[in-house]
C-alpha cells in the first residue's frame, strides 16, 4: 500500500464530498498503519459530519493517546461533552485544552461553559471575559455572559450581553431566545411580548420562541389568546409535547385540574420520565390537598426532587408546613432561592457553603446575614422570628421601605438594606430561621403575639367615626387567584355608620369611582399616602382603623402585625398561600387577630360571609 498516494486520495474526496470513499480508505489504512493520526482524525471528522458522535469520539480519543498535545481534537472532544452535559469527561477534555494553549480563545470559552453548568457563575464569567479579551466579536460569548448575570439575578447586566450579542449577529436566534426568556422571567411581560415580535421577523414557526410566547400570555392572563396560540400551534406542531405542557400550565391556572391531569398523562404516555409533566402532577396534586397521590409520584419518580429541580423540592415544602410538618418542610423551603421563578436573592448564592451554619443562630460568633424574603408580606410575616433573636453578630436585611419602622419596634436587630456578601461568613434566609423556632404547633405562641406599635404621627383626613380598611387584590404572581372584584364588596361598603377607607395599592381609582357612583355610603381614598412606596404612612393608615376586611395581601400582614381584628378573605385553591392553613377556632396562628374565612372559586358563600363579618363589627 502506498500510504502517502492513499491519503492523498482520501484527502481529494473530502473535498469533493465523497465521504464514503474517503472513508473506505482510511479504514483500509488504519488496517495497515493503526496510529496514522491523519487517517484517524480525518475519519473521526467523516464520523461527526454525519453525526455518528460515539465513533467520532472514539478515534479523537485514540488519537489523544498517541499525541495528547493535539487542542483541536481536545476543543471536539470538549464540545461534546459540555453538548452532552457529561461533566466529568468534559472536565478531562477542557481543563487539559486549557492547559496547552490557556491564550486560545476557545479554551477559555469552553471553561466558562464547564463553571456554568457547575452553577458556579462568577467563575463562568472570568473565563467568558478572558475569551471576549481574545475574541472580541463571537456573539455567543456575550450570550453566554448574558445567561450568567441572569442566573445571578441581574437583570439589565443581562439584557447588555444579550442586546450586543444580537449587535454583532442580528439574525442570532439563541440571543432572541435569551432575551425574551429574561424579560419574562423578571416578569416584564410587555418587553418580553416585543422581543418576540422582533424574532419572528427573522424566524417562523420557531417552537421556542412560541413556547415563550404561550407562557408570557398565561403569566398575563390572557388565557383566551393563550389558548388560541395552543391550538394554532398544534396545526404547526401536532402532538408536540412542549405545546401539550403549555396546555396543563392554562388548565392548571383555570383550576380545571383533571383535565390538566388529563393532559399531562398523555405526554408520560408518549415520555414516560418527562420531568416537567410529572412536575406538573406534582403541583395538581399538592393544590388538590391529594397527599397520596403526591406521595406515591416522588417515591415512583425520586429523580424529580434531585438536582435541577428545585421547584419540586419547593412544593414538598409548601405542602410539609402546610399539613405542620416543620422539620421536613424548613428543610426543603430553603429551595425557594433556586425554583426558576425565583430571581431576585440568587446573587447570594454565589458561595453555596456561606449557608451552612454549624450552630444555633443565636449562638452565632462570626458575622452572619439574614437575607431578606421576596416579598413585603413573607418579610413581614417571618420578621416574627426576629424577637427571638439575641446576637449581635447577626445583620437582617430588609426592605427599604420598612426599614426605618423595623429599626424602631426591634431595635436590639441590625437592620440593614444593602450589603456586600463579602462582609459575612455566613448567610442564611428569613424564613429559614423557622427551622430554630418553629418545629410544632405550640410554638407559634413564643412570637406571635409581637406587635408593631412604634409608627410614625399621620393624621388622617378622613371622618373620624368607626373606621374599616378594605383591600381586595394582589398584583403577586398568583394574584388573580387571590383577587376578589372589589363589586363583591358593594353590601358591605353600603353599610352606614361605618367609614370605609381604600388600603388597596395600584391604580384603584376607577374602580373605587364606579363603585361610589352606584353606592349610598363611600370607600374613601386617601391619595396623600403613597401605598406602594411609603410604607410607613401606609401602617398609619392602617393602624386607623377600626377593622380591615382584605384579601391575602401586603394588607394582611401590616394588619396582622398591628394587631388590627381583621377579616382575611380567601378563596380556596392556588391562591391559598401555605402559612393560612394554619388556624385554631378560625383565628390565624400568625396573627391571632386575623380571623380568616375561606371561599369556593364562585364565591357561592360570599354574602353570608360577609353578613357574618358585619354583625360582628357592630356588636
Amino acid at each position: 500500500m502506498n500510504l502517502f498516494k492513499n491519503l492523498r486520495q482520501a484527502k481529494k474526496n473530502i473535498e469533493l464530498n465523497l465521504f464514503q470513499e474517503a472513508q473506505q480508505i482510511y479504514q483500509k489504512i488504519l488496517e495497515k498503519y493503526p496510529n496514522n493520526l491523519e487517517a484517524i482524525n480525518n475519519s473521526a471528522t467523516i464520523y461527526l459530519i454525519h453525526n455518528d458522535m460515539k465513533e467520532a469520539n472514539k478515534l479523537y480519543e485514540k488519537s489523544l493517546i498517541i499525541n495528547n498535545q493535539q487542542i483541536e481534537i481536545l476543543l471536539n472532544l470538549s464540545n461534546y461533552y459540555l453538548n452532552n452535559l457529561d461533566h466529568a469527561s468534559a472536565t478531562k477534555f477542557v481543563t487539559d485544552a486549557y492547559k496547552i494553549q490557556p491564550t486560545h480563545w476557545q479554551t477559555s470559552f469552553n471553561l466558562g461553559r464547564l463553571k456554568y453548568q457547575e452553577n458556579a457563575y462568577l467563575e463562568a464569567l472570568k473565563y467568558y471575559q478572558k475569551a471576549l479579551n481574545l475574541n472580541p466579536n463571537f456573539s455567543l460569548i456575550y450570550n453566554n455572559i448574558g445567561l450568567c448575570y441572569e442566573m445571578l439575578g441581574s437583570y439589565e447586566d443581562a439584557l447588555k450581553n444579550y442586546q450586543h450579542a444580537l449587535t454583532l449577529s442580528p439574525s442570532e436566534i439563541k440571543a432572541h431566545i435569551n432575551i425574551a426568556s429574561l424579560h419574562l422571567r423578571f416578569h416584564k411581560y410587555t418587553d418580553c411580548l416585543t422581543s418576540i415580535e422582533l424574532a419572528m421577523k427573522y424566524v417562523k414557526n420557531n417552537l421556542e420562541i412560541e413556547c415563550i410566547y404561550i407562557d408570557c400570555l398565561i403569566l398575563m392572563r390572557n388565557l383566551t389568546e393563550a389558548e388560541e396560540a395552543i391550538q394554532r400551534n398544534y396545526l404547526i406542531h401536532p402532538e408536540q409535547i412542549l405545546i401539550m405542557l403549555r396546555e396543563i400550565e392554562l388548565n392548571y391556572i383555570q383550576e380545571d385540574y383533571s383535565k390538566a391531569e388529563e393532559i399531562a398523562k398523555k405526554v408520560l404516555n408518549k415520555e414516560k420520565n418527562n420531568a416537567e409533566a410529572l412536575s406538573n402532577l406534582l403541583l395538581i396534586y399538592a393544590n388538590t390537598n391529594n397527599l397520596e397521590k403526591f406521595d406515591e409520584l416522588i417515591k415512583n419518580f425520586p429523580f424529580i426532587i434531585e438536582g435541577d429541580y428545585q421547584k419540586n423540592k419547593l412544593l414538598i415544602a409548601l405542602n410539609k408546613l402546610k399539613n405542620f410538618d416543620f422539620k421536613t418542610g424548613w428543610e426543603f423551603y430553603k429551595s425557594r432561592f433556586f425554583a426558576s421563578g425565583v430571581v431576585s436573592n440568587r446573587k447570594y448564592f454565589n458561595n453555596i457553603s456561606k449557608f451552612n451554619i454549624p450552630e444555633s443562630i443565636n449562638n452565632v460568633t462570626k458575622k452572619t446575614l439574614i437575607i431578606k424574603e421576596q416579598g413585603l408580606g413573607d418579610q413581614i410575616l417571618f420578621t416574627k422570628f426576629l424577637t427571638l433573636i439575641e446576637n449581635k453578630n447577626i445583620d437582617v436585611q430588609i426592605d427599604k421601605r420598612l426599614l426605618e419602622l423595623y429599626k424602631r419596634n426591634l431595635p436590639q436587630i441590625c437592620f440593614v438594606d444593602e450589603v456586600r456578601n463579602e462582609d459575612y461568613e455566613y448567610m442564611i434566609g428569613l424564613a429559614d430561621i423557622g427551622s430554630y423556632f418553629l418545629q410544632d404547633k405550640n410554638d407559634f405562641k413564643n412570637f406571635n403575639d409581637f406587635k408593631m406599635t412604634k409608627l410614625v404621627d399621620y393624621q388622617i383626613p378622613i371622618p373620624t367615626k368607626k373606621r374599616c380598611g378594605i383591600s381586595w387584590k394582589s398584583h403577586a404572581q398568583t394574584g388573580d387567584a387571590k383577587t376578589i372584584s372589589l363589586e363583591n364588596f358593594k353590601k358591605i361598603i353600603s353599610t352606614p355608620d361605618l367609614t370605609f377607607i381604600n388600603l388597596q395599592y395600584g391604580d384603584v381609582d376607577a374602580e373605587i369611582e364606579e363603585l361610589n357612583n352606584s353606592i349610598n355610603n363611600k370607600l374613601e381614598n386617601d391619595r396623600q399616602v403613597d401605598k406602594f412606596n411609603d410604607m410607613e404612612k401606609l401602617f398609619a393608615l392602617v393602624n386607623s382603623c377600626d377593622y380591615i376586611i382584605t384579601t391575602s395581601n401586603v394588607t394582611a400582614h401590616i394588619a396582622g402585625i398591628l394587631g388590627k381584628k381583621t377579616f382575611l378573605l380567601i378563596v380556596s385553591g392556588r391562591g391559598k398561600l401555605w402559612y393560612w392553613n394554619h388556624i385554631e377556632n378560625g383565628y390565624s396562628l400568625w396573627y391571632p387577630s386575623i380571623k380568616i374565612y375561606e371561599f369556593n372559586k364562585t364565591l357561592s358563600n360570599f354574602d353570608k360571609v360577609t353578613e357574618s363579618i358585619l354583625r360582628e363589627i357592630k356588636l
